[in-house]
């Protein structure tokens, strides 16, 4: 049975013309997003067949961009393992994704822990002392004493920091499992999202098997294009049928108070269409931040999380605001921040910003190569594939 996914325009006009003609009965926003959750599972599904092409190999390195099911990938490969009965070791970076992959995903044989996590439990250490892991792990492993038969890591492209490179952490991880013949390591990370860390780390280059996600799962075709625009000139690989979305909105304001209001304005439109899974995200730091500290407290009285993109990284929400925004978002590194943030979007995005013309202009002429632009801002916008509003 060959199946049609349709965009907004499509689906809204199919129900209303054909599904229901009598009755005046229109889809909610949580109604919409439901439908387009099963078109994305559905999608999850089909990624979940590399695992039974890689059945066999003991290490494996799978690189992918946001939003191509990596987790979801490596979550599958720990629920497997953990069917089996053999204990599973889950390795990540963030915080915030170990809490919620815990909480969400909980697997009677899996452990979910951040690397200095594992470290502070390893070393029975209120910090992360790898010098001490070091001898405990390579004990381990002489004696055959290691509590995991599988280790899998999530985001792996942060774990190059100093301290894990130079005391082998990963690698000894590797040592440990593959030295019983079933046991297995398997790396899941995203060369365009090294923003923990300035290089891939050493453990991912000789795995057993090597493999790309190219196609984006998560967003929307808007949103994939408007998240990528500023790191590559290559448009995203989406699945066929995927969903063309809504557009993405940069909403503009004359200066950054003017943005604090227009924040809880923002949440308040959001949930009154449906939407409940709401994050606030900012480019810079929380500290640093265009918004106040009574906006920061009143965004959580209203059950939406304010944070950084950097510390939201492997996380997704159904609807994304964006704030700090600037001339020095899109300038070296820091437009990998941009890409972290704006791909955490599933079925939303706002950009919140108050950056100038001039501003505007000096990023289409330094980064997209559009040089004297009449209207900056709207170009600007055209160039992030997004409409451009002035507030």
């Amino acid at each position: 049975m060959e199946i049609h996914i349709f965009d907004d325009f499509s689906f809204n006009k199919l129900l209303k013309q054909v599904l229901c003609p009598e009755f005046n009965v229109f889809p909610s926003a949580s109604l919409s997003n439901d439908i387009k959750d099963i078109v994305f599972y559905r999608f999850l599904k089909e990624q979940e067949c590399i695992l039974d092409f890689m059945e066999g190999q003991q290490t494996a390195a799978i690189n992918g961009s946001a939003g191509t099911g990596k987790t979801m990938i490596a979550l599958e490969k720990a629920r497997r393992n953990s069917a089996n009965g053999d204990k599973v070791l889950f390795l990540c970076y963030n915080v915030k994704l170990q809490e919620f992959l815990a909480r969400k995903y909980p697997e009677k044989n899996v452990d979910y822990f951040t690397i200095d996590g594992f470290i502070c439990k390893l070393t029975q250490s209120p910090y992360a002392d790898y010098k001490t892991a070091k001898p405990l792990l390579e004990n381990m492993y002489y004696s055959h004493k290691f509590p995991y038969k599988h280790v899998i890591v999530d985001e792996g492209q942060d774990f190059g920091k100093q301290e894990v490179e130079e005391t082998n952490i990963l690698e000894l991880l590797k040592l440990n499992v593959t030295f019983d013949e079933n046991g297995t390591f398997y790396v899941f990370y995203d060369k365009l999202q090294m923003v923990q860390s300035d290089k891939i780390p050493s453990y991912i280059e000789n795995p057993d098997c090597k493999l790309t996600l190219y196609r984006n799962c998560r967003n929307t075709e808007n949103f994939a294009k408007t998240s990528l625009k500023p790191i590559s000139n290559k448009p995203p690989r989406l699945f066929e049928d995927s969903i063309t979305g809504v557009p993405v909105n940069i909403k503009y304001f004359n200066d950054e108070d003017a943005i604090n209001d227009a924040v809880i304005q923002n949440i308040i439109e959001l949930k009154r269409n449906g939407y409940k899974d709401i994050v606030v995200l900012t480019c810079k730091t929380e500290e640093t931040s265009c918004i106040s500290d009574k906006v920061k407290d009143d965004i959580s009285r209203r059950n939406v999380q304010f944070t950084t993109c950097r510390k939201f990284k492997g996380l997704e929400a159904d609807a994304v605001i964006l704030i700090d925004v600037e001339r020095d978002t899109f300038y070296g590194d820091h437009k990998l921040i941009y890409y972290v943030g704006a791909s955490r979007a599933k079925f939303s995005l706002d950009i919140l910003s108050a950056i100038t013309d001039q501003e505007c202009a000096a990023v289409l002429a330094n980064d997209f190569g559009i040089k004297n632009a009449k209207m900056p801002k709207r170009e600007f916008a055209k160039a992030l594939n997004a409409i451009g509003t002035n507030r």
